[in-house]
């Protein structure tokens, strides 16, 4: 009887063992599973704060640039028309940051609207030809920039927030667009 009971008892603690061995394995995944889910929980959280802060510079960056071209002090180089797509890009990025005031680029925005001029798209127009539609061909150089970033604006689902004064500003500048197509100067 002793080898029999001998027997039984190291069958038994190799189970016994198995048991501990098996319970600490689902312990460590238990464990291992959550660890790898606050990790992902935590990725995504500094994925949205890395698209927000790359929002941000973009941001800077273009209305650092408008702001350069639009009040240098020479007329060669000022060009309303660049700066009032690098503050139209800037209010692309300005929206993804999800602000709540926009009315200061708003402000710029229409500054560059009224300081256009012919001048400002006669040079994108094709060399050649009369000024006037040097000058239409320069508009629609500037409409295709102006849209591809609208389009993108208009997706954005903070754009209900700005829409009424986008509209507002919108229909100035195509105001502005007509006048100078037509060589009209203020």
């Amino acid at each position: 009887m002793d080898l029999e009971c001998s027997i039984s008892v190291a069958v038994t603690l190799i189970a016994a063992c198995t048991a501990l061995v098996t319970g600490f394995q689902i312990i460590n995944f238990c464990t291992i599973n959550r660890r790898l889910h606050k990790i992902g929980k935590m990725q995504k959280e500094t994925e949205a704060q890395l698209a927000i802060q790359r929002n941000v510079t973009q941001e800077t960056i273009c209305i650092f640039n408008g702001l350069e071209i639009l009040n240098n002090g020479q007329d060669v180089l000022k060009r309303p028309a660049t700066a009032f797509l690098l503050f139209h890009q800037a209010l692309l990025y300005s929206i993804e940051i999800d602000r709540e005031d926009y009315d200061w680029l708003f402000v710029y925005l229409n500054k560059c609207i009224e300081d256009l001029t012919y001048n400002d798209f006669e040079e994108r127009g094709i060399v050649g030809g009369n000024q006037k539609k040097r000058v239409n061909e320069g508009i629609e150089a500037f409409k295709k920039d102006l849209v591809e970033v609208e389009n993108n604006l208009k997706k954005s689902k903070n754009f209900v927030k700005i829409k009424s004064i986008y509209r507002q500003m919108r229909n100035s500048l195509d105001t502005k667009l007509d006048d100078i197509a037509n060589l009209k100067q203020e």
